[in-house]
């Protein structure tokens, strides 16, 4: 019975340090959306945050003008930008490069979790 609830008190502990962990996550993943939100509504750069379906799911406040979140990126930059996008994406490597077709000063960067940053073409 001893060992029964010993097995029990240590899950338990187990699982209050885990949710502990949990907390403290979230809390800096906050911390990381609240900083991200300041540095996109500050930044002069017109960009945007692009996810894994392919849809904008950030942008600064100086791209807001020409996409909102949800926004597809084919909707955001010209159809061959759009492709070289997807392409860099599906290659899954993180790369910065210039954008073609997309006007000039336009870049991109893959990032490592898949998502890409695109810097549009000041107008």
């Amino acid at each position: 019975m001893r060992t029964a609830r010993r097995a029990v008190d240590d899950a338990t502990r187990q699982l209050d340090e885990l949710t502990t962990r949990l907390v403290d996550t979230q809390a800096a993943l906050d911390l990381v959306e609240t900083v991200l939100d300041a540095v996109l509504a500050v930044t002069a750069a017109p960009l945007v945050v692009i996810d894994r379906d392919r849809r904008v799911s950030a942008l600064s406040r100086a791209a807001d003008d020409r996409a909102s979140v949800g926004t597809a990126l084919v909707d955001v930059v010209p159809a061959a930008a759009a492709r070289c996008v997807a392409e860099l994406m599906d290659a899954g490597e993180p790369v910065e490069t210039d954008l073609p077709d997309a006007g000039q000063g336009a870049r991109v960067r893959v990032l490592p979790t898949g998502h890409v940053v695109v810097i549009l073409a000041q107008p």
